[in-house]
């Protein structure tokens, strides 16, 4: 494996002024097996974080006995699975390795390359400070020193778990999966709270996890748990904020609305959970919270959508649900399309579902069923309408 080095070679490829060369090429540089996902998708951005993710496949390989993506693969496979696939935790694969090198080396894995450790050195002081608490006894995690790679963040932070799907039909998974991103996708508009990456908050997805666990290997203080229950176009859900210091409830709620007002509870949701981590935020450092924080709001501009059509909503959601399932082959990717485009129908103004219909040609190239020039352009034509419809 001779992928160490890759990003360094790119960047010294782009000073020479190569880089547009390697472009138009559309190489893949580096050995299919310890590809960064960015890597594999040919991104002329490359940098050296994907030296880290290369990293992370070894430091996996040699921990557990077997590659974060197992079994005999072809070069493309192994592509795809870099690029799609979620490893099982490390500390599945070998529960004797330190939580926090188990930690340090999932992050480094992240397929968002922003989400994994800026450099080596963060990697080797994180290792370092592993080592220590080790070498110090069970109480070496209280350590008074400056923040590493795996400690909980400063400030407030949150991780949505999949809220469960208690509705009568097992179907309607697409639908909890879709109520859960979307709340998501709110509290990440907010400046103030850091949020864990939805690869990483799925990966508990019908498991039964300690709290305290699932923070700790999340990186947040806080989770969100809830269930939605759906019957027709009524839905309830049930929502409650974790303090996974002590596994107490900081807030909970249950909502229960017609379809057509679904924004609304999301908004709603998310504006209760910013604004108690906000308050628990400022007890805690002793400063008397605002009364308003209108800037800094998880839902600014969300309160004035228009009320969504509940069947072009529907179609969107299951689109969106196949294009993250996505299994081991295309066909999840057409259904998506086919969905997408459902949704239009019943509302050709609604721009998630264009939004949508982009990430799917994507996918499209990424299981090589269409080549570059022809994805792209469907993506881009679709991003381009729906910004129109909703910069």
């Amino acid at each position: 494996m001779t992928d160490f080095g890759i990003g360094k070679a790119i960047d010294v490829a782009r000073s020479r002024q190569l880089g547009d060369t390697l472009t138009q090429m559309g190489m893949a540089l580096g050995t299919p097996a310890y590809m960064a996902p960015e890597q594999a998708a040919a991104d002329p951005d490359v940098d050296l974080r994907a030296d880290l993710y290369a990293w992370a496949v070894v430091a996996y390989e040699c921990l557990s006995g077997a590659h974060p993506f197992p079994g005999k693969r072809t070069n493309q496979a192994y592509i795809t699975a870099h690029m799609i696939e979620q490893p099982a935790p490390l500390s599945e694969r070998n529960p004797v390795v330190a939580p926090a090198v188990a930690t340090l080396i999932m992050r480094c894995l992240e397929k968002n390359r922003d989400q994994r450790p800026d450099s080596a050195r963060a990697i080797a002081e994180a290792l370092e400070a592993a080592l220590t608490a080790t070498d110090s006894g069970p109480h070496a995690h209280a350590r008074p020193s400056g923040k590493k790679v795996g400690d909980a963040p400063e400030g407030p932070s949150i991780a949505v778990l999949p809220f469960v799907n208690l509705s009568a039909d097992a179907e309607n998974e697409y639908f909890s999966d879709g109520i859960t991103e979307e709340i998501r996708h709110l509290l990440a508009q907010d400046r103030v709270l850091r949020g864990a990456a939805r690869s990483s908050s799925f990966a508990y997805k019908g498991k039964s996890t300690d709290p305290r666990t699932s923070a700790e290997q999340l990186q947040v203080r806080t989770l969100l748990q809830g269930s939605v229950r759906r019957a027709g176009n009524r839905v309830r859900i049930t929502a409650q904020l974790v303090n996974a210091a002590d596994g107490y409830q900081l807030w909970s709620n249950r909502f229960d609305q017609e379809l057509t007002d679904i924004f609304a509870v999301q908004d709603e949701i998310a504006s209760a959970i910013a604004t108690t981590l906000r308050a628990a935020l400022h007890e805690s450092s002793g400063v008397s919270a605002p009364a308003e924080m209108p800037d800094e709001s998880p839902v600014a501009g969300q309160r004035t959508r228009k009320p969504v059509n509940p069947d072009a909503y529907d179609e969107f959601l299951k689109g969106r649900y196949l294009n993250h399932r996505r299994s081991h082959s295309d066909n999840d990717i057409h259904n998506a399309i086919a969905h997408f485009q459902r949704a239009l129908k019943f509302d050709p103004a609604f721009a998630p579902a264009l939004a949508g219909l982009a990430e799917s040609y994507l996918w499209l190239f990424v299981f090589f069923v269409l080549p570059p020039t022809e994805a792209f352009a469907h993506t881009r034509r679709y991003l381009r309408d729906a910004l129109a419809l909703d910069p």
